[in-house]
């Protein structure tokens, strides 16, 4: 019976060993095809320091607070008048300590180009004839690189734990005309297993997280008109 184990986890090994070096090449390929087509500029402490302080939220509104999600309302914004929503800048303003300038432009590359692809096709509870829009320009305020040999592991052993915080994202709801602030979005958390292609990348657990990420900022701006509802209901008439 051992011998037989031994020889069925050889099998194991020959088999799956060729598609993980396969998985690797297919992407370092889609990497180089990635990089290829220009990556963002990369963002420094200088450059974020020109572009002065972030607005203060402590006076704004929390429509919607979960364990990963807080929304808030900048005072006086009239949700009702913007149709359409699109991306905007995508900047790295976290340490630049825990990545390196190429790793910051390739997680700050695929966030651009997530929220491209999901904002598309968020729809905003508009009033008749509203025809203002929005633009949201995202921060990534955290990242965190994992360990190559541990996001082998996890791909092979399903029951190891992935990274639980690998990236946060501040995100910037602005006017398309004023460019002046009208809701504010933090995210965290994210996915916490790994896949065949990302997995192997050390910024592979920050893609995910940022993916999810993504995918939820596109939600909660749907459900933007319905939290603003929800949250006047709850404030009594004076």
């Amino acid at each position: 019976m051992r011998r037989f184990c031994w020889v069925n986890w050889k099998l194991i090994a020959a088999v799956l060993l060729p598609l993980a070096f396969a998985g690797c090449m297919a992407a370092q390929a889609v990497q180089k095809q990635n990089e290829s087509a220009g990556a963002p500029p990369v963002w420094t402490s200088a450059y974020n320091a020109e572009q002065g302080a972030l607005p203060d939220t402590s006076n704004w509104k929390v429509i919607r607070q979960e364990k990963n999600l807080v929304v808030r309302l900048a005072p006086g914004s009239d949700w009702s008048q913007y149709r359409e929503v699109a991306v905007g800048e995508v900047r790295y303003t976290g340490s630049e300590i825990k990545l390196t300038p190429r790793q910051i432009a390739q997680v700050t590359d695929f966030l651009q180009k997530r929220l491209a692809r999901d904002l598309r096709g968020v729809k905003l509870a508009s009033a008749a004839g509203a025809s203002g829009s929005l633009r949201v320009n995202a921060n990534i305020t955290d990242a965190k690189v994992s360990n190559r040999m541990v996001n082998l592991a996890t791909v092979f052993a399903s029951t190891i734990p992935g990274e639980r915080d690998p990236a946060s994202v501040t995100a910037w709801v602005l006017d398309g005309k004023t460019q002046q602030p009208v809701a504010c979005v933090e995210l965290s958390g994210g996915e916490a297993g790994y896949e065949w292609f990302l997995g192997f990348r050390q910024t592979g657990p920050i893609r995910m997280a940022l993916r999810a990420q993504s995918q939820t900022l596109a939600w909660a701006l749907h459900q933007m008109g319905a939290m603003i509802a929800a949250e006047k209901a709850k404030t009594p008439s004076k």
